[in-house]
């Protein structure tokens, strides 16, 4: 049992004449393309803004330019390239149908990328497994379907490693001025995906031809990238962002970001197996090695780096969306995987191909859920702009990040920037919000300030109405008001608590 030495080798069992085969590799990979503008575009618009999508389609976007570019140089710095390419396609429309088309059309190219790359390297029979495995991950189509860096992040990703070995197999520098590119954009949209170049390094040494020129055209392109992605590199520095919620290292934290990105245990088990399997298959044809090393690194090295970086220097680093750039080198290996099956039993592949799709279908539909992004992110902003509370101040507590921001960052038609007002009447938070905003004065026992109106909203968020003893509540009671906020906000379970 043997991999196929070449593309295009008549000798390939259960491979279609040369004319046909020849259509075939022309096609694949922009077939793929327009199937992942079908796949990720299906319902794409149906979840709601999550907080930091909002910041991206509305808030930031919607802010002057002067105000922005502030933002970005002093406060959030890493998706300031997001912020700028945004802001104008932004303007056009807030709402998700228009704002997600440039992550849905990322994430297509992305997997017409890695498509081109491993029909050109191995053959078209292994890149359509590995296009059918991009299509099948949530992890794929969770990100597509975000108004955020990371689909475009991955399709740079992918561009640069496709570009970087088709630069070493012809003569056109031009080759090597889009994969230098493609590593500026990779940094621009996200730092963490920089870590592929050592990768490619290492490959390297396995790719057949002069070994001096393969390095040259390996290191210089990102070499001039860096120099360009210096300025921001420097913001990044200096002003460093990063989940708050970051979990510390431990087998729990990096198994969860396996499990997040290649939907549960039992497929990331079953990946690993393939990817194993294909990559001790294809080692033994050494054309191939170049390839194996390629996959290997692009799916583990990322992640060690960032335990490494988690453990020893406390970077936030452990969150599943972060390692999305990785995901093609797992998929690579596993396409091996599966074309190793093929070679050995037809059928064998078809099943395991069937199994993952039918393990994954009922995890597509849950990313595609009108509540999968954040509810309660997306129902707070319904609720604080009733007209029910119009003129009233209102600060917001994230949820997730327990952290206060302005609850301006939600209504479509209010931008501004300012401190949150002194005065609360409306605080969102999680949980209970005596122990969840304890360092909250308003809420603290025996404060002036008491609840009037809590809502829950979904599973995952509370609001509560406040006011003091003397302010009047604006609709008469809080029985009605919470009546029409119910009303008002389908999905959210508002009641009167005085």
């Amino acid at each position: 049992m043997a991999i196929p030495s070449t593309p295009t080798s008549t000798a390939d069992p259960g491979i279609a004449p040369p004319s046909a085969r020849v259509d075939v590799a022309r096609w694949v990979a922009p077939l793929f393309g327009l199937l992942g503008v079908v796949v990720f575009g299906l319902w794409y618009w149906n979840p709601g803004y999550r907080y930091d999508e909002y910041l991206v389609a509305v808030s930031r976007t919607g802010l002057p330019w002067d105000e922005l570019w502030k933002i970005i140089t002093t406060t959030d710095p890493g998706p300031g390239p997001l912020y700028i390419l945004m802001k104008p396609w932004s303007a056009v429309s807030s709402d998700p149908l228009w704002t997600r088309i440039p992550s849905v059309l990322a994430m297509a190219v992305a997997v017409a990328a890695l498509v081109a790359l491993v029909k050109r390297a191995i053959n078209p029979r292994t890149a359509v497994f590995a296009g059918l495995l991009m299509l099948a991950l949530p992890a794929n189509s969770r990100w597509a379907q975000d108004n955020r860096m990371y689909a475009l992040a991955a399709m740079c990703t992918v561009l640069a490693v496709a570009l970087w070995f088709s630069s070493l197999q012809r003569h056109s520098r031009w080759w090597s001025v889009g994969y230098g590119a493609a590593v500026v954009g990779m940094g621009l949209f996200h730092l963490y995906t920089l870590t592929v170049i050592p990768v490619l390094f290492l490959a390297a040494f396995w790719v057949a031809g002069p070994r001096k020129l393969t390095m040259i055209k390996t290191l210089v392109p990102p070499a001039i990238a860096v120099v360009v992605l210096a300025p921001h590199i420097y913001l990044n520095l200096k002003h460093p962002t990063g989940s708050p919620t970051n979990p510390p290292l431990s087998l729990h934290s990096v198994s969860a970001i396996a499990f997040g990105n290649f939907g549960g245990r039992l497929v990331t088990v079953l990946l690993a197996v393939l990817a194993v399997g294909g990559a001790i298959w294809a080692w033994r044809t050494p054309k191939f090695r170049a390839i194996v090393i390629l996959g290997l690194g692009w799916a583990v090295f990322p992640m060690l780096i960032f335990m490494i970086a988690r453990g020893v220097g406390g970077v936030p680093t452990l969150v599943a969306r972060y390692y999305l750039f990785a995901i093609p080198g797992t998929a690579l290996l596993a396409a091996l995987g599966l074309a190793a099956l093929w070679d050995w039993w037809k059928p064998a592949a078809v099943i395991v191909i069937v199994i993952v799709v039918a393990l994954l279908i009922p995890q597509q539909f849950k990313v595609r859920a009108a509540g999968s992004h954040s509810v309660s992110t997306h129902r707070m902003g319904e609720l604080l702009t009733q007209p029910e509370l119009a003129g009233l101040p209102i600060v917001a507590l994230n949820p997730q990040f327990a952290a206060k921001v302005n609850a301006s960052t939600y209504p479509e038609k209010v931008l501004s920037p300012t401190a949150a007002p002194a005065q609360p009447v409306a605080v969102v938070v999680g949980g209970n919000p005596m122990i969840a905003a304890a360092d909250v004065v308003y809420l603290a026992p025996g404060s002036a300030w008491v609840p009037v109106v809590r809502c829950t909203l979904g599973s995952t968020g509370t609001v509560e109405v406040v006011a003091t003893a003397q302010t009047k509540v604006p609709t008469g009671s809080p029985s009605t008001l919470a009546r029409q906020l119910n009303s008002a906000v389908p999905g959210s379970h508002c009641v009167g608590i005085q």
